[in-house]
Order: C-alpha cells, then sequence, then structure tokens
C-alpha cells in the first residue's frame, strides 16, 4: 500500500477496518511519507503512528539493487515518486498472491506495463470488499442462529412426539382396564343373576315345605280326632 493510500485511509477512518480484514505491508519509503507529512499544509491528515504500526503487518526495507532491477524493467517511469518506486521494486520480487492500492496516473500506468493491471485496486474496492464480508457473516450468523432455533424446535416436537405416544399407551393401558373392568361387572352380573335365582328357588323350597307340613299337621289333628272317636 502506498503512501497517499494510508493517508486516505486515515482520513476515511477505515484504516484500522482494512488491517482486520488484509494483511497490509509497505515498503519503509512509503512509512516514512506517511508519518513526515507537512502539517501546514491545508489538505494535511494526521496518522496515528500507533495505529500505523499496529495495523501493518511488515514494512519492508528495499537496496539499490532491486530498485535497479525495476529501472531495467520499466519503460515508463515519469511521474512516479520515491514511494512509488520502492513499492514496486518489492512487489517486482515477489512470487506470491498479492494486490496493490495505489491513487496517482503514473502509477496505473506503469502496473499495465508490467501486466499487474489485474493485482491494482482502489481503496473504495478494498472497502467495498470488506462491507461485502462484513455482510456475508452477518448472515451467516443469522442462518445459523436460525438453524439452532429449528434444531431446538425438532427437539421440542421429537419430546412432544414422545409425550403422545406416552399419553397413548396410557390410554391403551386404561381402555384395557376399562374392558377387564367391563369383564368383571359382567360376571358380577351373573353371579347376581344366579343369586336370584337361587333365592327364588329356596322361596319356592320353603312354600313347598310349609305346604308339606300344613298336610302334615292336617292328617295328624284328623288322626287325632279319629282316634277320639274310635274311643268313645
Amino acid at each position: 500500500m502506498d503512501t497517499n493510500i494510508i493517508i486516505e485511509a486515515f482520513r476515511a477512518h477505515c484504516w484500522n477496518a482494512v488491517t482486520t480484514h488484509f494483511t497490509v505491508e509497505t515498503v519503509e519509503t512509503c512509512y516514512e511519507e506517511a508519518m513526515t507529512g507537512d502539517p501546514l499544509r491545508p489538505d494535511y491528515i494526521a496518522v496515528d503512528a500507533a495505529q500505523f504500526r499496529n495495523g501493518l503487518r511488515k514494512r519492508h526495507a528495499i537496496v539499490r539493487e532491486q530498485r535497479a532491477q525495476l529501472v531495467v524493467r520499466l519503460a515508463y517511469k515519469e511521474g512516479l515518486d520515491a514511494g512509488e518506486i520502492d513499492l514496486f521494486a518489492h512487489a517486482l520480487g515477489r512470487s506470491d498472491a498479492w494486490i496493490a492500492s495505489c491513487a496517482d496516473r503514473a502509477a496505473v500506468y506503469a502496473a499495465l506495463e508490467l501486466g499487474w493491471e489485474d493485482r491494482f485496486v482502489s481503496l473504495e474496492a478494498i472497502y467495498f470488499s470488506i462491507f461485502i464480508q462484513m455482510t456475508v457473516n452477518r448472515a451467516t450468523e443469522s442462518i445459523e442462529e436460525v438453524s439452532e432455533d429449528v434444531e431446538e424446535i425438532q427437539e421440542e416436537v421429537e419430546e412432544i412426539s414422545e409425550d403422545v405416544e406416552d399419553i397413548s399407551e396410557d390410554v391403551e393401558e386404561v381402555q384395557e382396564d376399562v374392558k377387564e373392568i367391563g369383564e368383571d361387572v359382567e360376571e358380577i352380573s351373573k353371579d347376581v343373576d344366579k343369586i336370584q335365582e337361587d333365592a327364588v328357588l329356596d322361596d319356592r323350597i320353603d312354600e313347598k315345605q310349609n305346604q308339606v307340613l300344613e298336610n302334615i299337621e292336617v292328617q295328624l289333628q284328623k288322626l287325632l280326632r279319629d282316634i277320639e272317636t274310635l274311643k268313645k
């Protein structure tokens, strides 16, 4: 990241956001330029030294040989300042994936000449990508929260289903008990009917016995009268 982009990040109050989401590096020359601006200039932007140092992953020192390699490769050098030359010299020696952010036209022309047009982005594009990532992260968190709620609901539904099964089993047991009670009542009814029948039979027997006794008594009385008559 070159000096102009560093200063603009502090002006827009997005330095912390950028360095949180991206690994930001620069060269010593750009670091010194950002820290030694002219406070008397009307457009001067103060760069907080502590935030600047804490946000940088690394700042690279550039040697003369690296600048010489850039001069050999680069035909268009007009307009590049010292910080941009050192930044390009450092980038020329890197083999990993990187992106650079520069602000002026000379840097854009130099990047096109070196075939780096796909590696140069604006600060606005960087900040926009951060915004998109934050939005995606929030959406992901919301989805995770909804998923957790769905899981809890599913667990509650499963518990309710288990309770319903238990209730169904209890209902079946009650139905079986009612059936058994019905059978017992039926047997009791049969016993009552039998008892009633036996009671009627006993009454008839008693009635018959009484009739027999009465007949015997009548016969005895008659016999006694006959005996009295014979005695006379």
